[in-house]
């Protein structure tokens, strides 16, 4: 008898503190934004497979035109945004540039984003994070995908993410065409905390 009450015990305690969790994605009011994380992300276009250097060059202008818009964020997600990108622009000089571009559709796997977000190195210390890992651009599909990532700072542990995949790209020229899928991507990932905000 004393063995269940402690299972059933154990039980409550774990899915109460996972329940915190799920809500202080919700409940803060200040996040740290560290903006797009390409150090998993491929380009899926034959067309770059011999230019792929090409691709480090876009990254800043991709994020510069699709991130950078304060209130869009603070009246999206009705919390005090706080950005800082430079770990996740830091990151992009050292990607290997011959590893950037691919034929067809590259998949990052759900179990490997907590060991990306643990090897973090940022300047802050505790509160809530939020960064965008850029899985892939799909130019056979028009689709960018990603995953959109609250996590805690301190212990660098996943409170919510969410895979998003949106067929939203166009424009002239890679780094607008992207851009745009980038901004599309977002207004998807806005509706789908919008609606489900109240019963997450």
């Amino acid at each position: 008898m004393y063995k269940q009450s402690l299972v059933v015990f154990l039980f409550l305690v774990v899915g109460f503190t996972n329940c915190l969790k799920a809500q202080s994605v919700f409940d803060n009011n200040s996040v740290t934004f560290y903006g797009i994380d390409f150090s998993h992300f491929k380009l899926a276009d034959p067309k770059y497979l011999d230019q792929p250097y090409l691709v480090k060059e876009w990254m800043p202008q991709w994020v510069e035109k699709s991130t950078r818009e304060k209130e869009y964020y603070e009246s999206s997600f009705k919390k005090e945004f706080h950005f800082d990108f430079e770990y996740t622009l830091g990151l992009i000089p050292g990607l290997d540039k011959d590893n950037l571009v691919v034929d067809s559709k590259h998949v990052l796997p759900r179990d490997s984003v907590q060991a990306i977000v643990q090897c973090y190195d940022l300047k802050q210390e505790e509160g809530l994070g939020f960064v965008i890992i850029a899985e892939c651009f799909n130019k056979h599909t028009k689709h960018p995908s990603a995953y959109f990532v609250w996590f805690d700072i301190d212990t660098r542990e996943i409170l919510n993410a969410n895979y998003m995949s949106s067929k939203e790209a166009d424009g002239y020229g890679m780094v607008n065409y992207w851009a745009v899928g980038l901004k599309g991507l977002l207004n998807q990932y806005r509706s789908w905390f919008k609606k489900n905000r109240d019963n997450f």
